[in-house]
């Protein structure tokens, strides 16, 4: 971003000795003596000690009136330092969130539902292990910047050294995705499946980089195998929202093999010759609507006070309606 600037460091003290993570009263002084001598964004990575630095930060900015930063590690400082002492908020930039919450309940779930397994696990920008906070909205306005730099992190564009003062490197080229993405009957603004849809698509857009065109079918549907294929001639993949679009999708995709078809809400499975995927180019995306139906029944019972609760389906009997309606009751 700016390579005149100079990284000052100092660490409390090395290893074996790991007290360096409890001296906020030492780090204090280290911050101190960096914002004295120029430095006016300091980042910790000190654990308990890091709140010394915080304090530093303030009394500096008040005793010579030039606003100086922290950055918080870990947990997101500005909430955390900030229930202790709503003083030091101000001074909080930003956070490295280390989701260590995460961590811990990926792998109480994998221990609970038998799919534990050994070795490494990483959790890095890709899956939202690591990240930094917007609390405070002290970075509001260079948002875009970050993100635009996280996704080239995730995608593999850039390579973060791990050693100190060894340089970022370009990663392998990332491969150029365009979607289309058809939705279902009404289009965007439905407020519910299609919009569902749309945010997906807007944050592969931001997070991702990928472009987007997209389309409504008229409305009884006729048009959509050609809307399909008006995708499938300028993208590389190409998204039918809706169970509706499964038979279409199967005969544009065996007409498209260069380019890659899912549909919303089915399974994309030849049952009639033995449950086989149409083709090596067809993804189906399902849910598991009846488990997040039983928990709005759940909600529903909690609540009423009359005894009966109701459900409304739009559609009925296809084998997918009633998942909904079999998870609340």
């Amino acid at each position: 971003m700016n390579p005149d600037i100079v990284v000052v460091s100092e660490y409390i003290t090395e290893a074996p000795d790991f007290d360096g993570f409890n001296q906020p009263d030492r780090a204090q002084v280290i911050a101190t003596t960096m914002y004295e001598d120029g430095a006016d964004v300091i980042y910790h990575a000190a654990g308990g000690a890091g709140n010394g630095m915080f304090q530093a930060a303030k009394d500096y900015s008040e005793d010579n009136g030039t606003k100086v930063w922290g950055i918080g590690v870990d947990s997101d400082q500005y909430n955390t330092i900030g229930a202790v002492d709503e003083s030091l908020q101000e001074y909080v930039l930003t956070s490295m969130l280390k989701r260590v919450d995460v961590a811990v309940f990926e792998i109480l779930r994998t221990q609970q539902s038998g799919t534990w397994s050994a070795g490494n696990t990483v959790y890095d920008l890709s899956v939202d292990g690591v990240g930094y906070s917007t609390s405070g909205g002290y970075v509001d306005d260079i948002v875009d910047q970050l993100e635009d730099f996280k996704a080239q992190i995730s995608s593999g564009a850039i390579i973060v050294p791990t050693v100190p003062g060894e340089a970022v490197e370009e990663g392998e080229p990332v491969p150029e995705t365009t979607v289309g993405l058809v939705y279902d009957i009404g289009g965007r603004g439905d407020l519910s499946f299609n919009d569902s849809a749309a945010a997906g698509l807007e944050r592969a857009n931001d997070e991702l980089g990928i472009p987007f065109s997209e389309a409504s079918p008229n409305d009884d549907g006729s048009n959509r195998a050609e809307l399909l294929q008006l995708a499938a001639d300028s993208n590389d993949i190409v998204i039918g929202v809706g169970f509706l679009f499964e038979g279409d999708a199967a005969a544009v995709a065996a007409e498209n093999p260069d380019t890659n078809f899912a549909v919303i809400d089915s399974a994309m499975l030849d049952f009639a010759n033995g449950a086989v995927p149409y083709g090596d180019n067809v993804a189906g995306l399902t849910f598991a609507e009846e488990q997040g139906s039983f928990l709005v029944g759940a909600a529903a019972a909690l609540k009423s006070e009359t005894g009966t609760i109701g459900f409304i389906g739009g559609v009925c009997c296809f084998g997918l309606i009633e998942k909904f309606e079999a998870g609340y009751r």
